[in-house]
Formats: C-alpha cells, structure tokens, sequence
C-alpha cells in the first residue's frame, strides 16, 4: 500500500543492519520509522489493511486477532504517546517501523533513483513510502504472533527538520565566505601555548 506525506525516522535504507532475533539468529535488516499524525485519514486504510493480513493468517479471526494483538501491542501501527522522547513523536501521532531482507527502491520526488550520497531522505524529511502488513504465528522464541510491515520502497518528498541533531553533510552556505587573501600561516613554533 501507497502512504503518502508522512515522516521518515532512524532511516536504514541503504545499508542493511544486522538484526538479533530472540532465539539468538541473525538477519539483515533495511529499516525505517514512519511517523503519521493520528489524524490523517490514511491511518484508517493502514488499521484496514492489518485486519486483511491478520484475516488471511487467521481465516474468520482477523478482526479479532488485529484487536487482541493491538490491545498487547503486537502490531506495527503504535502510540506516539509510548515513545514521547523520540524526535518528531507524541500524543498526535502514531508511528510503525517497516523493514525488509531487501533493499527498498529509493526514489526522488520526479521518480529518479538516489543513493546515499545524494543526502535524501534524511530522518524528519517528508516522505511516500510502499509497505504491506503481514502477520506472523511464531513460537515465543521467534517473536509470536505480531502483525508487522514490510518495506517496499521510500520516496522523498519535501523537506522537514532533520531529527537527531541535523544533517551531516555541510555546504558551502554552512561556511563564511572571505574577500581578503589568506593568511601566511601562524609562524609560533610554540605548540605548548594552549596547554
């Protein structure tokens, strides 16, 4: 499912992650938080389609299941009110991780690829993302029954205050700019002097 003008968090889209499940395997993982308001109308179509996963694990259960396993907190649609320190979070949103074994298409506003040099998208920018729900009936030991979202791609949309402490690639509009020539270079060979 498309969603659309939502905010992007602790992005791991180009490079996977090394996850630890609780039986102690390992998995690579590409990941992100998605944060929405819980407003939006597109919040309704996200609970619709975890019911529709939940209904084709649990056939005749789904409605049910989606509540029991919301009501633990085993879905990926989550309070903001739970993670009120995190950036960007709060009693006005909702927020789910999304991930995935493969690497998500990341895409520009005009469709175009982007790789992790281009600088986007950034944790607080806006974006779309494609993510379907899916549900799991596991043991205990390998995470139980959860209804979870999996990544398909991410594309950036505008711009919004960069998350954890800004972005980390400078321009020259970062810098001053200077009209006189530069200086000959400090000629002290006293390095003892800021001690």
């Amino acid at each position: 499912m498309l969603i659309e003008n939502v905010r992007l968090s602790f992005p791991r889209i180009f490079r996977a992650e090394v996850v630890t499940y609780p039986d102690g395997t390992t998995k690579k993982h590409f990941s992100c938080m998605i944060i929405i308001r819980k407003d939006d109308p597109q919040v309704q179509a996200i609970k619709k389609e975890m019911v529709a996963a939940a209904e084709a694990k649990w056939p005749g259960k789904g409605v049910d299941m989606f509540k029991q396993l919301q009501a633990g907190g085993r879905i990926a649609l989550r309070d903001g009110a739970e993670k009120a320190d995190i950036d960007g979070l709060g009693d006005e949103f909702y927020f789910f991780n999304a991930s995935s074994t493969r690497r998500p298409g990341i895409f520009d506003r005009d469709g175009s690829a982007l790789v992790e040099d281009d600088g986007k998208p950034y944790a607080g920018c806006y974006v779309n993302v494609i993510v379907n729900p899916w549900a799991q009936n596991n043991p205990g030991d390998k995470g139980g029954k959860r209804i979870n979202m999996d990544l398909g791609g991410v594309q950036f949309y505008a711009d919004g205050e960069a998350f954890g402490g800004g972005r980390s690639v400078a321009t020259a509009d970062d810098f001053k700019k200077y009209d006189d020539p530069a200086p000959s270079g400090d000629t002290d060979d006293d390095d003892d002097d800021f001690l």
